[in-house]
């Protein structure tokens, strides 16, 4: 079974990065498999790809403002329910 992280949420994207890589590496000691719905503008999607995490899904993430969701503090807890 895969760990599923999120909602993970910061005040800024260098807080949203590292609370971002730690939950993943908290979920990673205690799964086989993580699972993340990481958006492209997320500072931390860098870290997690640079570390051997894999891209096996996209989709379209579109908003008009990011004061409703700020992709680059916020990572929702999965495409259907963000």
């Amino acid at each position: 079974d895969a760990a599923v992280v999120g909602p993970v949420g910061a005040r800024t994207p260098g807080d949203a990065a590292r609370c971002l890589s730690a939950s993943v590496a908290w979920a990673a000691k205690r799964a086989p498999q993580v699972e993340v719905a990481v958006p492209g503008p997320h500072p931390g999607l860098a870290g997690l790809l640079a570390g051997g995490l894999k891209i096996v899904y996209h989709e379209t993430f579109a908003c008009s403002d990011d004061r409703i969701v700020d992709p680059a503090v916020y990572v929702g807890s999965g495409g259907d329910l963000f």
